[in-house]
């Protein structure tokens, strides 16, 4: 490493090697796709993500596409709105790549006729006279199995499903955005909303694409600002800025050149990159400056271009090092990551260690080389007083906080028992519509669905027989039917079970209106389970006959079984008016317990869908994320241990790790913040990026001791006084680049920067306050030994 350190030597390679990389990678950079389908999150062999393919595989998505049109004259089943719904659905349909749309003019009506059912569509024609469309809403009133998932209970909205063919989200996206087109056109007549998982995960993707344009720029000018506050000079600024764009490229470019995917957690990439890759830089030339300015201070005057070759190389000596072991500590953060089972977190952990190592690279080539190149011009613009009115006096706050090891002790014992108690109260999982702030378009459609019909939430249970024909017996049916009536009692929240229960209950019914009129007191609205009562000679022949009533209905069965007449597979469709994670973990877990002691002998069952998949995304994510956290600590431990070759090295750093991130976790609990999908990554970041401020710290102190004659009085102040500007520097410029995220389009992003701003914020304290009072008072010898 110590050639990489002194590749200012070999400047004009450095510089066009470097150049040649990043324009090489940049060619690549327009070929990236945002992917934010929630089952993108699952690995291939989970066993939620496998029943989620075969759940789509076998049956119709019931996921999709809500549109809530909502008249504004009339009723829906009147003549002119019918029309209209009609011109909708008919166009809807005709999209390439849609499956199929369910509405009032396309979904199945089954009515008794002379002899047997019919089934035809409940507004398929469009009504000519008030007793057409009174025929209409008759048939909405007799059966109400698609009341409030086809229409509300006022007759004012009519929904529209529109399922999708493709797993593309660019398709999707072309279809979301046709849809919108089509609907567009006759706002005269309605009022459209527009929910369902594939619109949600579609406004992610470009929400955060617009994000990512609007919010990088902002988080530029911040760093620069930053920069500039720090420096006051234009290398001060250029330089670490350049580093940071070059390790973006770099990173991004590789992503693309592999064919990976740009998902939600992967789009913190950038504004990540631009808030760490600027630390290395500002270490160096944060030296660079005081040296420069001490040796013009001896000299009395400018540097020959020897002179200034030796003040680079002991510069790069000086803190080389440190940047290097700052670098190895905050890849191996970030690189836990990659040991995750989730392939997006596991990309996120691979291109973080990427962007940071190219930051690192391009820090201790290309800065160094061109600093040559601008003393070789001019040296003595290079400002003598580094002095700053901003920094100094927090450096000297912070020396004098240092001097009073019992409040010091005190306050951090007090911050970590209020931490611990918040952190007692952190709570799991978010959903993703609640990703979306409530002023949304997406966020209210999803709301007013949730609250006026049976749900956008969907969960579905298949149920498995061993042969053909076992979904048709009498005894799982009525099984499913009692799972519904159950579910329902125990869950206000699921509104609906949709199943081929609903389909033969509804022929039965109307195979026996005869019946009914000779005795309405028996109920014929039902599975038929009872060989006496229907005249027939035991199950068998009931399972004739309830395939018989499948086969006489001519509708869409495919939503609901494998097959018309002999089902061996089929599904039942939950829908629930709620997104909250905790709710729906409670209605999976009631399903699960339900069938597993419910269940006839031989079927098997499954849970399946979006909810399913969002739920296990839930789990894995946080898992992963407190996995990572252990695994970064234990290897930023490992790697402080060896570098200065003491255990108590190690514990010095993870403890003053530890420290920020309780904190946060604290702060997420006292404030209701949820640990999800992005601020499940804050630990990650905060341990990268803090763990600088340690290590930086450490190799001031033992700078220092060293030039004291290894004597420990006034080492801490002097050390404070030697790293103290850049590490305010450095935590400044992180904090302020993602507190932009602030204006993030996403709550939880909102969160993520507040909680890195705090995170930057608490690791640069412990590392000028209690890190210098812990090495004053236990002296530990691994410092007497270190030679860097």
């Amino acid at each position: 490493m110590k050639n990489a350190l002194h590749a200012f030597k070999y400047p004009g390679i450095s510089i066009i090697a470097t150049l040649a990389i990043t324009f090489f990678f940049a060619w690549h950079l327009p070929k990236l796709i945002i992917n934010n389908d929630v089952v993108v999150f699952l690995p291939k062999n989970n066993p939620h993500r496998a029943a989620y393919d075969a759940l789509n595989e076998e049956f119709d998505k019931s996921d999709g596409i809500i549109i809530a049109a909502t008249v504004k004259k009339g009723f829906i089943y009147s003549t002119e709105n019918v029309s209209v719904l009609k011109v909708i659905t008919d166009s809807l349909q005709a999209i390439d790549s849609v499956e199929g749309v369910m509405a009032l003019t396309t979904t199945d009506y089954v009515e008794g006729i002379e002899g047997g059912v019919e089934t035809v569509p409940i507004a398929g024609e469009v009504p000519d006279n008030p007793q057409q469309e009174q025929d209409i809403l008759n048939r909405l009133k007799n059966w109400d199995i698609y009341r409030n998932t086809l229409y509300t209970d006022d007759y004012k909205t009519s929904l529209i499903l529109i399922r999708l063919k493709s797993n593309s989200m660019k398709r999707d996206e072309a279809i979301y955005h046709e849809a919108m087109r089509i609907t567009s056109l006759y706002h005269d007549k309605f009022d459209f909303q527009v929910a369902g998982s594939p619109s949600i995960f579609i406004l992610v993707g470009k929400n955060m694409t617009s994000d990512l344009s609007r919010l990088i720029p902002f988080v530029i000018i911040m760093v620069l600002l930053a920069l500039w506050i720090s420096f006051r000079r234009a290398g001060g600024i250029i330089l670490p800025m350049l580093t940071v764009l070059i390790s973006i490229i770099w990173s991004l470019g590789l992503m693309s050149l592999v064919g990976i995917q740009m998902t939600l957690i992967a789009t913190v990439i950038p504004v990540l990159l631009v808030a760490v890759g600027s630390a290395y830089g500002i270490h160096i030339l944060a030296h660079y400056y005081d040296n420069f300015a001490q040796q013009c201070m001896t000299l009395s005057g400018s540097l020959s271009e020897v002179q200034h070759e030796h003040l680079l190389d002991s510069t790069m000596n000086s803190v080389g090092r440190a940047v290097m072991l700052a670098a190895l500590t905050t890849m191996a953060g970030f690189g836990s990551l990659a040991t995750s089972s989730i392939t997006p977190v596991r990309d996120f952990g691979i291109f973080t260690f990427v962007g940071v190592f190219a930051a690192f690279i391009v820090s201790i080539v290309l800065i160094p080389s061109l600093l040559h190149f601008a003393h070789s011009k001019n040296t003595g613009k290079i400002k003598k007083d580094t002095s700053n009115p901003l920094i100094d006096p927090l450096v000297n706050a912070f020396e004098k906080i240092a001097r009073r090891p019992a409040a010091v002790f005190a306050a951090t014992l007090l911050t970590i028992v209020i931490a611990i108690i918040g952190t007692s109260r952190v709570r799991v999982g978010n959903a993703i519509i609640n990703f979306f702030k409530e002023n949304s378009s997406v966020w209210q459609a999803n709301s007013w669905l949730q609250k006026h019909t049976n749900g956008t939430s969907t969960l579905n249970v298949v149920i498995r027989g061993k042969e053909a024909g076992d979904l048709a017996r009498p005894l799982i049916l009525k099984k499913i039917d009692e799972f519904g009536t159950f579910l329902k009692s125990q869950h206000s929240n699921v509104k609906k079970t949709g199943s081929l229960v609903d389909i033969i209950k509804r022929i039965n019914d109307i195979m026996h209106i005869e019946e009914q009129k000779a005795d309405s007191s028996v109920p014929w609205n039902e599975i038929p389970t009872d060989p006496v009562k229907y005249g027939l000679d035991g199950d068998e022949e009931l399972k004739q006959l309830i395939s018989q009533y499948l086969m006489l209905f001519t509708g869409d069965i495919e939503q609901f079984a494998d097959d018309g007449i002999e089902p061996k597979i089929a599904r039942i469709l939950l829908q629930m008016n709620t997104n909250e994670v905790d709710t729906l973990r409670s209605i999976q877990r009631s399903v699960t317990e339900w069938f597993g002691k419910n269940l006839p002998e031989g079927y098997t069952f499954e849970v399946a869908g979006t909810a399913d998949a969002e739920l296990e995304v839930n789990r894995l994510i946080v898992t992963s994320q407190i996995n990572s956290i252990i695994t970064s600590i234990v290897v930023v431990f490992g790697l402080i241990a060896l570098a200065y070759g003491s255990l108590w090295a190690g514990l010095y750093g993870a403890v003053c790790l530890a420290i920020p991130l309780l904190i946060n976790f604290g702060v997420m609990g006292i404030l209701g913040i949820r640990l999800d999908i992005a601020t499940a990554m804050v630990s990650s970041i905060a341990i990268g990026i803090g763990i600088d401020y340690i290590i930086h710290y450490m190799s001031a102190y033992t700078r220092e001791l060293r030039a004291n004659g290894m004597r420990w009085e006034g080492v801490s102040a002097r050390a404070t006084r030697s790293c103290g500007r850049a590490i305010i520097f450095n935590a400044a410029s992180v904090a302020l680049g993602f507190a932009i995220i602030l204006l993030s389009n996403f709550k939880p992003l909102n969160y993520l920067g507040a909680l890195i701003f705090l995170s930057m914020g608490t690791s640069s304290l412990v590392s000028l306050t209690l890190l210098p009072v812990l090495f004053d008072h236990f002296k530990p010898q691994f410092l007497l030994r270190t030679k860097s």
